[in-house]
């Protein structure tokens, strides 16, 4: 039987796994999930309470099931110079060009007044940024005797430091870290096990329990927005401390608990959207485009709808597979994942491109794991 998800081991620094189908499944859906979250944005009296629930239960679980999905496909494996150099290459510079393109983006199109403020991740780019400090922090996390417990801990305090918020995405980062920590210690049999019995079905319920409590929680979506967000502390939610510890440590487990339903339904096979998992960083930081300049229409008034509602998740599954395919990849690969050996010094050790291992991201090339973000 397989051990279950809950049992705290640390992989070794050598456990290296070949890509995995289910993880490429997971990432595929997830970043699917993400494109539907950003299109579906609920406002105040949409006629469809269904939209706003299920914008609720995907943002309960979604990214903390990248940073988790993220943090295993990193992996316990020690620093070395073109380790340093991929968070530059495959994290930092996207993440500079893309938040300044979404900032000029916005002025243009909504006549957003954001002022131009690369400390400030926008809009979808913080993950760049919070992956960036955890793979920074993961080796020094892993020095400690309990590190997913040590994480939890800087979660919960994260929320009482006064001003913490998006800023180099510092609330994001530590609020989230317990996910990509949690990630990395757990093996591959841990991070995929299914309960001995019902197999499938005791993941489907969970999730469906959870999207019962989403149209309960929806009701309050201001109150919602701020808390699955993770991304200002518990005064700026209105909360007091205990209350907010409370909320950040219910928000933690159920994080957790429906990240491993979610990846106990995926499918284990090779599927249609197998391959296109390997690249989910391209629908990622691309599918921005589309949605701002829907939102700068008079259509997500007109979508507030049963109709509306039905095609916005017909547009958000086509967007995710259109912004996959390989003519994309190819015709925006210098924005998304740029070559920039010229950028570093010479280095007897060189970097290997298909080493990187995110959550989000790209093809194996037939290394050990690339993954999430392009990893």
């Amino acid at each position: 039987m397989s051990p279950s998800p809950a049992a705290h081991s640390r992989r070794s620094p050598s456990t290296s796994y070949a890509r995995s189908a289910v993880l490429d499944n997971a990432k595929y859906l997830l970043i699917t999930l993400v494109v539907l979250g950003h299109i579906l944005r609920p406002s105040p009296g949409n006629e469809v309470a269904m939209q706003g629930a299920l914008w609720v239960w995907i943002y309960l679980f979604h990214m903390p099931a990248f940073a988790l999905v993220a943090g295993h496909l990193t992996g316990v494996r020690p620093p070395t110079a073109h380790r340093y150099r991929e968070l530059v290459m495959r994290l930092l510079i996207p993440y500079l060009i893309f938040n300044s393109f979404y900032v000029v983006l916005d002025r243009v199109t909504l006549g957003s007044g954001e002022p131009f403020d690369l400390t400030e991740p926008y809009w979808l780019t913080w993950f760049l940024l919070s992956l960036f400090w955890w793979r920074l922090l993961l080796p020094v996390i892993l020095q400690l005797r309990y590190p997913v417990a040590t994480s939890v801990v800087i979660s919960l305090v994260a929320g009482l430091i006064p001003g913490i918020g998006s800023q180099f995405s510092a609330s994001r980062t530590l609020s989230m870290l317990p996910f990509f920590v949690l990630g990395a210690v757990l093996t591959r049999e841990q991070v995929l096990w299914r309960p001995p019995r019902g197999d499938r079905l005791v993941g489907a319920l969970v999730l469906a329990g959870g999207f019962v409590a989403a149209w309960a929680l929806a009701s309050n979506m201001g109150l919602m927005t701020d808390w699955v967000s993770w991304k200002v502390g518990y005064a700026e939610q209105g909360l007091d401390p205990l209350t907010g510890l409370a909320i950040r440590a219910f928000l933690l487990g159920v994080g957790v608990i429906m990240t491993f339903a979610f990846l106990s339904v995926i499918p284990r096979a090779r599927t249609g959207y197998t391959l296109l998992g390997a690249f989910t960083i391209y629908p990622y930081l691309l599918h921005g485009l589309v949605v701002r300049g829907y939102r700068a229409t008079p259509l997500p008034d007109a979508s507030e709808t049963w109709v509306g509602f039905v095609l916005l998740i017909a547009v958000g599954i086509g967007l995710t597979a259109a912004l996959s395919t390989e003519r994309v990849r190819r015709r925006t690969r210098f924005a998304v994942e740029p070559r920039l050996k010229w950028f570093f010094v010479r280095d007897a050790t060189p970097v290997r491109t298909a080493d990187t291992d995110v959550a989000l991201t790209t093809a194996d090339r037939g290394a050990p794991h690339a993954e999430v973000v392009r990893s």
